[in-house]
């Protein structure tokens, strides 16, 4: 404007005019006359206004001639009235020899002409430095920036700012700096040569890039790293141009030096708008020998666990299926390279986490292809190539200046990476259930866990008390109880870690780990004596002479094992026989290395043969026990503690199998009938059906066993039976009856009568109990003949429903197989039976 008295201008500040029809711009120039119609400015030009009583100029004002031909340039005069108020920043006669050169570029065209020569004393100058390129550029040659540094240089700052021609066709720009006392055969093209005393230097290198950005290719920052790279911070900032159509960017090539330890590198890219027809290569030769190596991580930066943070950004913002593109870039990028020590380490943590991405998406056969590729990875440098590869760490942070420690480290992130990798192929072999393949991988992800120390106690305790469960399951006891034991042991760790936390929640935390350890070992006490029950039935069995079809049939289906409601599925039938012959060495190779032989002790890991033996294991269950219900309540955990209830009834079930006295047996049938039915009347079937019908299912079994005892216990005395014993068989029968009445009566689901198929789950339960409840109706001991007749005819009827319903639905005869032979057979024997107790009652 005309009047500029209360404008401030900063360099890169435009003050555009009101008629901007012809005119063309580049940066840094101001148009400040009052007459702006027709001009074109070269960067750096200032028409200085008429007034210049109080403006500071720096010395990157050129005023350029009209006629330019011969070049002859006075680049900084400053023609003014007043220079009274002026400051100017001090200015070098470029080099001791200045015989060849054109320009004399600090000539003050002022009153005085002062032309300074570089002082001898230099220790503490600010250098503004700025060059005015003619217009003519035809042919020339520049080398703009060549200082001779003073001796001593340990002081100074230098901002280096270069404003590139408008025409670039031919020309080669040198922007070096010769720092060292023998300048003699040193060429640098935009490096620095750090001066002898390079300790505490921070350097900002700032490039524009030109108007023109057609079709080049930039490689603007390249360092060869100085001999002491002890304590340097660089900081790499690119102004992306804003044609980026066709271009190619290398933005950082390190030629990383030989002591690689204590840098830091900041790298902030400036990423175009139009991404689609670029490519990055982030490149890093990294090696002593770099003839034969060039190494392209095109990889996004990890987080401190080896994750691809910004693929694990987007996942955990639930884009994911943008962080599965990053994950899949960075595997691409990488993948020939997936055994090279640089690499390896990355490649694997990759594959580990696309494998979670697509266990999230239930696609668990994917999911486990890519975890058994990173574990190939894995074993495969281990076997071919030896040693640890590197760690991601290695690229992004300083480490130890110690190479033994370096090794060390690379050692323990490579396997911290497996380790990850054989803990999601457990979990992934879970959901497959493929339940031995899981518990390999378990067992090594906690035995390599506890190597390395790198473990949350009360995760560990948990994971090792569940594992124990599939060697319950294959009958391997004594792995079984190694598991427990050490989940108690890590357990104490937990306690000790834990022991001054003042949150409730790890407080409740840590009980629950207890009594979940404690509901393991329950499980584990109930196996001991189901499948010694088990093995001793199959040695009475190959002794004894077989019984008559049908009776040793009644025997077996009446015995009510396995009539258990929805928990139906021969849990008691376990045939497989345990393992002594497993040698000793191979125990050892699988233990954990803690000392378990107190908790190991506890309880035994062998069959037991007799009462004394199973009531060792009982006593320990009925502990177990009340450690888990000291934590789960039934108006807090229901479904838990009904549970443990369960499993308290299950010992004592098991328990009577090995006593020999009836009246014993009973009191153990009478102790499980009553805290059933304390339980089943607190429940409301309405919020609790399922709970409640398996209730209802094993009181009707447990009546039926004590049932089964009062007939045997009188058919062994051989007596007459007393009123007081046919009152209570009488009973017992009855009970029995109505609860398994009262379970089917569930099953119609408020109806009069039943559906016409019952649910899978249900159907081979429900068929049972109708089953028992034929059985039980032939149980009375009456007298009377008509209540005889009509308690056949109840007990046909339920034989009868049996029979129907495997005929109208063929693929449930299956699941009642044994039970379906007896209920054909009495339904045409109990017409038989009737009409004899007429024929009786007639006469």
């Amino acid at each position: 404007m005309v009047d500029k008295g209360i404008h401030t201008f900063t360099p890169l500040a435009f003050d555009v005019m009101a008629d901007k029809g012809n005119h063309t711009f580049t940066p840094l120039a101001f148009d400040v006359m009052a007459d702006k119609g027709i001009h074109t400015f070269t960067p750096l030009a200032f028409d200085v206004m008429a007034d210049k009583g109080i403006y500071t100029f720096t010395p990157l004002a050129f005023d350029v001639m009209a006629d330019k031909g011969n070049h002859t340039f006075i680049p900084f005069a400053f023609d003014m009235a007043d220079k009274s108020n002026h400051t100017f920043t001090l200015a070098f006669d470029v080099m001791a020899d200045k015989r060849n050169h054109t320009f004399t570029p600090l000539a003050f065209n002022m009153a005085d002409k002062i032309a300074f020569d570089v002082m001898a004393d230099k220790g503490n100058h600010t250098f503004t430095l700025a060059f005015d390129v003619m217009a003519d550029k035809g042919m020339h040659t520049f080398t703009p920036l060549a200082f001779d540094v003073m001796a001593d240089k340990r002081n100074h700052t230098f901002t280096l700012a270069f404003d590139v021609i408008a025409d670039k066709s031919n020309h080669t720009f040198t922007l070096a700096f010769d720092v060292m006392a023998d300048k003699g055969n040193h060429t640098f093209t935009l490096a620095f040569d750090v001066m002898a005393h390079k300790g505490n230097h921070t350097f900002t290198l700032a490039f524009d890039v030109m108007a023109d950005k057609g079709n080049h290719t930039f490689t603007p920052l390249g360092f060869d790293g100085m001999a002491d790279k002890g304590n340097h911070t660089f900081t790499l900032a690119f102004d992306v141009m804003a044609d980026k159509g066709n271009h190619t960017f290398t933005p950082f090539a390190y030629v990383v030096m030989a002591d690689k330890r204590n840098h830091t590198f900041s790298l902030a890219f400036d990423v175009m708008a139009d991404k689609s027809n670029h490519t990055f290569t982030l490149a890093y030769d990294v090696m002593a020998d770099k003839e034969n190596h060039t190494l392209t991580l095109a990889y996004d930066i990890m987080d401190d666990k080896g994750n691809p943070s910004l693929c694990i950004n987007f996942i955990d913002t639930e884009e994911v299926a943008t962080g599965e593109e990053h994950i899949n870039k960075c595997i691409d990028s990488i993948e020939k390279y997936h055994l090279d020590p640089r690499t390896s380490n990355i490649y694997q943590n990759a594959l580990n986490q696309l494998g979670i991405l697509w266990t999230g998406r239930r696609e668990y056969n994917k999911s486990l292809n890519l975890l058994l590729q990173a574990e190939s990875i894995y074993k495969a440098f281990k076997h071919e190539v030896g040693g640890a590869p590197w760690s991601y760490s290695e690229y992004f942070k300083p480490l130890p200046e110690d190479a033994d420690v370096v090794e060390h480290e690379r050692a323990v992130k490579f396997e911290d990476t497996y380790t990850y990798t054989t803990f999601y192929i457990a979990q992934v072999y879970g959901k497959l259930n493929e339940t031995q393949l899981s518990a390999v991988y378990c067992h090594e992800t906690l035995q390599r866990q506890l190597s390395s120390g790198k473990y949350d106690p009360q995760e560990w305790c948990l994971h090792a008390a569940t594992i124990s469960q599939y060697y319950m399951t294959v009958q391997n006891f004594t792995m079984s109880r190694h598991c427990l034991a050490c989940a108690e042991v890590v357990y104490q760790e937990a306690e000790v870690k834990y022991a001054g936390a003042e949150s409730d929640d790890i407080k409740e935390k840590l009980m629950q780990s207890k009594a979940d350890i404690a509901r393991c070992w329950t499980k584990y006490g109930l196996a001991v004596l189901e499948c010694s029950k088990a093995q001793l039935m199959k040695e009475v069995e190959s002794t004894d002479e077989e019984e008559p079809g049908s009776v040793k049939r009644m025997v077996e289906v009446s015995s009510g094992g396995d009539h258990n409601a929805d928990r139906i599925g021969n849990q008691n039938g376990v045939d497989a026989v345990h393992d002594e012959e497993s040698s000793a060495d191979k125990k050892m190779e699988q233990r954990f290395q803690l000392e378990t032989t107190g908790f190991e002790e506890m309880v035994t890991d062998m069959y037991v043969k007799d009462f004394a033996e199973a009531r060792e294991v009982f006593l320990q269950i009925q502990k177990w026990i009340n450690v888990a219900k000291d934590f789960y309540k039934i108006d807090t955990y229901c479904n838990d503690y009904v549970e443990i209830i369960q499993d308290h009834s299950a010992a004592f079930k098991n328990l009577a199998f090995f006593e020999l006295r009836i009246d014993r047996q009973c009191k153990m049938h009478k102790r499980r009938i009553v805290m059933l039915s304390a339980v089943l009347k607190l429940l409301n079937p309405q919020f609790y059906l399922l709970i409640c019908r398996q209730l209802m299912f094993e009181l009707a079994d447990t009546y039926s066993a004590m049932l089964d005892l009062k007939v045997a216990a009188m058919e062994q005395e051989g007596s007459i039976s007393t009123s007081h014993a046919v009152t209570k068989i009488n009973l017992l029968t009855k009970e029995s009856i109505e609860k398994y009445q009262e379970y089917l009566t569930s099953l119609k689901g408020g109806k009069s009568d039943y559906p016409d198929e019952f649910s899978d789950m249900d159907t081979r339960p429900a068929l049972v109990a109708m089953f028992c409840i034929g059985r039980l109706f032939s149980k009375y001991i009456i007298s009377d003949i008509q209540v005889r007749i009509a308690n056949m005819v109840k007990s046909q009827e339920a034989y009868k429903f049996v029979v129907d319903y495997c005929e109208r639905h063929p693929s449930a005869a299956e699941k009642v197989k044994a039970e379906l032979e007896i209920c054909k057979e009495m339904v045409l024997l109990m017409p038989i039976k009737m009409e004899k107790l007429r024929q009786q009652y007639t006469v």
